[in-house]
């Protein structure tokens, strides 16, 4: 692709959500198949009322965002445990 037609702004806000899915990942257990069923859900929401994925996206993205933080804060955890397998959520 040619770089002149990459829009800087996009390239950013990229690099921004891959560096908070990363940090999901870290901080939640993030894993892949999470994100696999949080797709899946997301799309049939789009199909059966038509609203921009976007829109579908951050309603869940905002909503999973505040129950983590209620519950990390009601345990006092920071950080999910090490014991369990984990997902690389890295993009290459």
């Amino acid at each position: 692709m040619d770089p002149k037609l990459i829009n800087p702004r996009a390239k950013r806000l990229v690099k921004t959500f891959k560096d908070a899915m990363i940090r999901m990942r870290d901080e939640d257990g993030l894993t892949i198949e999470d994100l696999d069923k949080t797709a899946s859900v997301l799309m049939r929401v789009q199909q059966a009322t038509g609203v921009p994925l976007s829109l579908a996206a951050m309603h869940v993205l905002r909503i999973s965002v505040r129950l983590s933080r209620k519950a990390r804060a009601s345990t006092g955890l920071t950080r999910p445990s090490d014991g369990g397998p984990s997902t690389d959520l890295h993009c290459r």
